[in-house]
């Protein structure tokens, strides 16, 4: 609707060809000296003359009247269609090309253009770009754009500078690349260019990430336990730290084996921690992880024996002490389904004092194990696995276990606890629902 006659705001609508080899073009209608409706083709080298007049064609296909004439004929002056097509293309046998088209509009020629150059740059940007800190560097990762490309370019502004400059390969190919070259303290900007498949860069460039590197904590080793004299806590002694770090993270299991389950966080000065929340007849292992001033935890180091090497487990051996009968069955989980958009944490209701929760995904892979040793029934989890990742959409399954019921195996050297399933306890299976 690019006229003013009908009173309307005028748009200008247009298909523009991202990627891609240009081949041909506009489709006219028109009618012959017969009066009949036909069509014609014309190339990209009449584009100009065609666009300030598109009857040019029709009027020398009728003996070159003019214009005022074609209307007295009832020819529409604008009445002809535009098409775009690509190529000719050279495509391989078992192989695929893309080609990326882009429907745009404007106000004015001079907005239409302006919104093919926008759609070009959008086409080829990629979305987000991400920078972790991870140990020796920076992982940077960005999404690939809607646009098929031929690689990237990465560029990096260090803190005091102005300008931007390339690292890595002249062109990568992935979509994730290690920035070894870095220092710690120091702030470093990214951002990420795709180039097109004959290799020419687009100048389309992803939105800036700030990231400023810290080192990754060794396995802070050295941990040390022992029962109380009382013998109802366990007493925890912490290596002095040999790296400058923010804090200590506390883990215990029942196993030795990961997954680990956090229950302490504590202050890099922290010498004694002193673990109330444990039961008789049950073997509990501890292992120690150091995070940085940014947050960044690093591994984990066990509590092992210091001549063998090997994980050592606190346990205190003593009657257990009688409890009224229990019932996980009343357990409840909610919300259910969970909707990423609208909530943020579930609810594990009806637990027993003493209990472990396995969470599955729907192939069976344990994602994340939760302990709960409280005399509330509820239990709150960010749905996390357990490697800090938020679920996805989907199916998942959790079993829940009272460990306060649990009769544990007395080992021998060189055997290996049951699994869960195969030890007599109060048990329950469900399963809970994650939507967008």
């Amino acid at each position: 609707d690019a006229d003013s006659k009908d009173k309307r705001d005028p748009v200008h609508v247009g298909t523009a060809l991202i990627s891609g080899n240009l081949a041909a073009h506009q489709i006219y209608t028109f009618r012959n000296i017969k009066g009949q409706v036909d069509v014609g083709v014309f190339n990209d080298a009449n584009r100009s003359l065609f666009m300030s007049n598109p009857n040019f064609l029709v009027a020398k296909r009728i003996g070159g009247r003019s214009r005022a004439d074609l209307v007295k004929l009832k020819f529409p002056p604008w009445d002809y269609m535009g098409i775009l097509s690509s190529g000719p293309h050279t495509i391989r046998a078992g192989k695929s090309i893309s080609v990326t088209f882009a429907l745009v509009a404007g106000k004015s020629l001079p907005d239409l253009k302006q919104n093919t150059s926008n759609a070009k740059q959008i086409a080829y940007a990629s979305p987000s770009i991400t920078a972790k800190v991870v140990k020796g560097g920076v992982k940077i990762g960005w999404e690939k754009p809607i646009s098929f490309v031929g690689g990237y370019q990465l560029f990096r502004r260090i803190e005091g500078e102005e300008e931007f400059e390339q690292i890595g390969p002249r062109i990568i190919e992935g979509a994730v690349f290690p920035d070894t070259d870095v220092q710690y303290g120091i702030e470093y900007t990214y951002k990420v260019a795709a180039v097109d498949y004959k290799g020419t860069p687009t100048e389309s460039y992803s939105q800036e990430v700030t990231v400023i590197p810290d080192f990754i904590p060794d396995p802070p080793v050295g941990m040390t336990g022992e029962a109380t004299a009382n013998g109802d806590r366990f007493l925890l002694r912490l290596p002095k730290p040999i790296q400058k770090i923010s804090g200590y993270i506390i883990y215990r299991n029942h196993t030795g084996e990961p997954p680990w389950t956090p229950i302490a966080k504590v202050k890099p000065d922290t010498t004694n921690f002193t673990d109330v929340n444990i039961y008789p007849d049950h073997q509990y292992f501890y292992a120690l992880a150091a995070t940085n001033q940014s947050g960044d935890i690093g591994d984990i180091a066990v509590m092992v024996n210091p001549e063998t090497e090997e994980p050592v487990s606190l346990e205190i051996i003593e009657a257990p002490i009688p409890s009224a009968k229990l019932d996980l069955q009343k357990v409840i989980v909610y919300p259910n389904p969970f909707q990423i958009s609208r909530h943020q944490t579930m609810i594990f209701d009806n637990l027993t004092a003493r209990a472990m929760i396995y969470i599955y995904d729907g192939s069976g892979t344990l994602i994340q194990q939760l302990e709960h040793i409280d005399k509330s029934p509820g239990l709150e989890w960010d749905l996390k696995n357990q490697d800090g990742e938020s679920l996805s959409a989907g199916v998942y399954i959790y079993y829940v276990e009272d460990i306060g019921s649990v009769k544990t195996h007395n080992l021998v050297k060189e055997e290996q606890l049951p699994h869960p399933w195969e030890i007599e306890k109060l048990k329950h299976t469900g399963k809970f629902a994650v939507i967008n």
